[in-house]
């Protein structure tokens, strides 16, 4: 079965990059790459694994990624015109001689630098305070870091490094960068020119994601970057003429390798098999999903009991807190376990199979359009910067959509998307103000 996965999924995949409006933007290819992805280490590790998955995770997967395709078809379909040149249905994208390029003012971008440093450092002093643990050199960072993690999810993920006003600038630093990327890929595109001085923040927030302790913010922080590349090549040739950079391929796979080196040294992994901590982050999450369709699961006390946590929390209904992801399932003969289980488990247990399907459909009209939208604008509005963090994050779902649900962390959480949708205005519309240097970009029937 899992080959059977692995094969639909691909295909899938492929035919959706051929054909989408969206390209390499498009949510449907993203989560079908991502489950033929693992299931492709599923299918060349199965020996390892504790057995294949069963006939109805198969069906289960695939009517998940067939909805979030209709849910795309439909959201492209909803006509929904912006202010001044829209791009219709029957249109693509020139190849954008006439634009110029996105300026940004140089005394805008330093000042920000130096308060999001000054943030920075304040954190990683606090931090070491937290800990207590000396962090001299390569292997003391390692340690700390070590420390830090431990101390971070005991805390729930509580720990306090900084004011409630310095943790605002976190916020706004993040949602700066990923607008500066766009930017600045889409410049050198354009003119092969290098703007490094747009690349200044990345600088404390890199200090400010390694604080985290997370490697899945820096994993956002490189996909970010991807989803730029995408997007400025979309915007300067059209849908039809994008081609993956074999510069960014190499990246991409340097990411990844650094990726598991650093979590096996951190977490000191380095009792467990290569094999077994590859599947662990993997395809462990489809043997998991597997386990809980077949075997079943605790009947929940009450509606949303997982996807619904921070809506509560902010009409303020109280309701028991709990950790998701605390089973862990063992996937291998040999013990090895994990607790990711794809994002279709949560929705799965609050609203049962048919209900998660009918959310993966209404989630990916919303995706959709909120693409569509960044695409289709021609001016560069304001606006088109807010709602391409709004893609970022969306389409940094549906990547992960084969590990864990991210849906619930970031779209049901009314508190972080009120703070991201008010300070991403503030910060474009009240002190960035990008905008094209001469001209707009060309449409073609």
């Amino acid at each position: 079965m899992i080959f059977v996965l692995f094969t639909v999924t691909t295909g899938i995949a492929y035919y959706t990059y051929q054909n989408s409006k969206l390209k390499l933007l498009s949510p449907t290819f993203w989560t079908s790459v991502m489950f033929a992805s693992f299931s492709f280490v599923y299918c060349i590790t199965l020996s390892d694994m504790k057995s294949d998955i069963s006939v109805i995770t198969l069906e289960v997967i695939i009517a998940s990624i067939c909805v979030t395709a209709f849910g795309e078809y439909v959201g492209i379909k909803i006509k929904f015109r912006l202010k001044g040149d829209c791009i219709g249905e029957n249109k693509i994208i020139k190849t954008g001689k006439s634009h110029g390029e996105i300026e940004v003012k140089r005394w805008k971008v330093y000042i920000l630098t130096i308060i999001f440093l000054f943030i920075a450092v304040r954190r990683y002093k606090n931090l070491v305070s937290v800990v207590g643990v000396s962090s001299d050199g390569i292997r003391g960072v390692f340690d700390m870091m070590t420390s830090a993690r431990s101390i971070f999810i005991a805390s729930n993920r509580q720990m306090v490094l900084g004011t409630t006003l310095e943790n605002q600038f976190v916020y706004i630093c993040e949602i700066t960068v990923y607008i500066i990327i766009y930017i600045y890929v889409y410049n050198y595109f354009l003119t092969k020119k290098k703007s490094l001085y747009l690349l200044l923040p990345l600088i404390p927030d890199i200090i400010i994601r390694f604080i985290t302790t997370s490697r899945t913010s820096f994993m956002i922080l490189v996909f970010s970057a991807v989803i730029s590349v995408f997007a400025a090549l979309y915007k300067q040739k059209g849908p039809q003429k994008i081609k993956i950079p074999k510069g960014l391929v190499i990246g991409v796979c340097l990411f990844a390798i650094i990726f598991i080196i650093y979590g096996r040294n951190r977490n000191n992994a380095y009792s467990i098999p290569m094999i077994n901590y590859v599947q662990m982050y993997t395809c462990a999450s489809i043997f998991g999903l597997d386990y809980i369709l077949v075997n079943g699961w605790q009947k929940n006390p009450y509606f949303g009991f997982y996807t619904l946590q921070n809506v509560y929390d902010m009409l303020g209904i109280e309701r028991s807190t709990v950790l998701t992801w605390t089973k862990m399932i063992d996937f291998t003969d040999n013990g090895y376990h994990s607790n990711i289980y794809t994002s279709l488990f949560d929705p799965i247990v609050d609203y049962s199979v048919l209900g998660m399907l009918v959310l993966r459909a209404i989630t990916a009209i919303i995706a959709a359009k909120l693409i569509y939208y960044f695409l289709s604008d021609t001016k560069g509005s304001h606006m088109s910067y807010i709602i391409f963090y709004f893609v970022i994050m969306v389409l940094y779902c549906y990547m992960y959509s084969s590990v864990g649900d991210v849906f619930k962390d970031v779209f049901l959480n009314p508190d972080l998307m009120i703070r991201y949708l008010l300070y991403s205005i503030i910060l474009v519309k009240g002190y960035l103000r990008p905008r094209y240097s001469s001209g707009k970009l060309e449409v073609t029937e």
